[in-house]
């Protein structure tokens, strides 16, 4: 994979407001892009068409996070990510990016690449995984697998310790022992009933699947590497691929007004040009019948 230097460490901003925006072939060779994309990249327009896209690709992204975009975009399906990019003189700058097929048919005819403003918490915890992953880690430490599931386990089984306290304490049998004993029960049936109330959530979750199946992509945009986190993760790529299906009905209801415009100027150029061309022939008629009347006089003269 190409790998873009030097870098310098400085990082440009994404405003709250900036959309940049590119489209590609179906191998990656950039065909478009939009004046934002220019502006912060800090490439010329010229520079930037015609070459493959990870001309900006920072050299901190490790491979893996873009296996799992092809493996995506491949299968005809939409990728979102955040992705660190490389500036023309080595500056970076973080996007959310939402990448989605373009087809003609069942034929893949390129890519759309629609990116925004990443959030400083989605920010901070792709650094942590890009870093393992370059490292040759596990991108997701196991603690932070099973943390939504201890969290979930020590809610409910305090909530039956709280119960059991009472309890106890309302028929007078509030010792030590009892107490133990009765933590301890509380914790094991919470994490049974938490287990066997999943059920229900992993049917969502297979559904929030179907949208996106991405454990990386889970964990870094709602620092949840549990179900929550891809139900979660569903919703935000939902939102976004509605986003971008809004951007292009604007831009192709400004295209078709914009044509509009110049037909019906054209139109009222093509109008005007039509009677200019008929004062014309009348004026170069009447030249014709004064002379013929010249001509005629001279004859009879």
């Amino acid at each position: 994979m190409r790998n873009n230097g030097p870098v310098t460490g400085k990082e440009v901003l994404v405003g709250q407001y900036d959309e940049i925006v590119s489209s590609t072939s179906p191998k990656g060779v950039i065909e478009s892009c939009n004046d934002v994309f220019c502006k912060i990249s800090g490439f010329e327009r010229q520079e930037l068409i015609g070459q493959a896209h990870n001309i900006v690709r920072h050299p901190d992204m490790p491979a893996a996070a873009f296996d799992m975009m092809w493996t995506q975009l491949k299968a005809g399906k939409p990728w979102m990510g955040v992705v660190k990019n490389r500036c023309k003189n080595g500056d970076h700058y973080w996007v959310n990016a939402y990448v989605t097929p373009l087809f003609d048919g069942d034929q893949v005819i390129g890519h759309e690449s629609v990116r925004v403003k990443a959030e400083p918490a989605m920010i901070a915890r792709a650094e942590t995984v890009y870093k393992r992953l370059n490292k040759g880690l596990a991108p997701i430490r196991k603690r932070e697998k099973y943390l939504p599931v201890f969290k979930e386990t020590l809610k409910t089984g305090s909530l039956m310790a709280i119960i059991l306290v009472l309890f106890l304490f309302l028929i007078g049998e509030v010792q030590i022992s009892h107490f133990l004993e009765g933590v301890g029960l509380s914790f094991i049936a919470g994490f049974f009933i938490y287990y066997h109330s999943q059920r229900s959530v992993r049917t969502i979750v297979q559904n929030a699947k179907q949208e996106i199946d991405d454990d990386l992509a889970a964990y870094i945009y709602t620092g949840d590497a549990g179900a929550n986190g891809h139900i979660e993760l569903a919703q935000t790529a939902i939102k976004l691929r509605l986003g971008v299906a809004l951007g292009r009905f604007q831009v192709s209801a400004h295209n078709i007004l914009d044509k509009a415009e110049k037909t019906s100027s054209q139109t009222v150029k093509t109008e005007s040009g039509m009677r200019k061309q008929k004062e014309q022939i009348s004026n170069i008629t009447q030249s014709l019948r004064n002379v013929g009347d010249i001509i005629h006089s001279i004859a009879e003269g």
